[in-house]
């Protein structure tokens, strides 16, 4: 079964590229880190912090992975098309693809865990919502 794919399209500005207006490599991860949030959005219908409020957890980054396939500089314009590899029972996989003019510029991954909070406010490991397999995977 095929998760539901979120398209952004962006602009590359000049505060995202090298001195030689090429795409300073940790800003793909900033945009792979934003699309997750606005994967999550378009499909739940709420943004970051309604989302924290509503489930009362989050989602921190565990790991991430990135394939440099060519390059992107000033101005181009770019889709990143993001969907849930796969859930697991308290981590997910986030697959991201950027795109420039049909070409894959640059594929990643993501690993994420869903986290609750205990009484004192600390971060402990919670199951993934059950809302979210079936929204993402309807």
């Amino acid at each position: 079964m095929a998760s539901i794919t979120n398209r952004r399209t962006i602009t590359i500005e000049w505060g995202q590229c090298d001195a030689a207006g090429i795409v300073f490599y940790p800003r793909y991860f900033e945009m792979i880190d934003h699309s997750t949030a606005v994967l999550f959005q378009a499909v739940l219908g709420v943004n970051k912090k309604q989302l924290q409020e509503r489930y009362k957890g989050d989602m921190p980054l565990v790991g991430v992975n990135g394939k440099f396939l060519g390059q992107l500089t000033f101005g181009d314009v770019i889709d990143i098309d993001s969907e849930i590899a796969e859930f697991r029972g308290a981590s997910f996989d986030v697959r991201h693809r950027i795109i420039k003019d049909g070409k894959v510029c640059v594929e990643a991954q993501e690993t994420r865990v869903w986290i609750g909070f205990d009484e004192n406010g600390a971060m402990k490991s919670a199951t993934i919502p059950d809302e979210f397999r079936q929204k993402f995977f309807n």
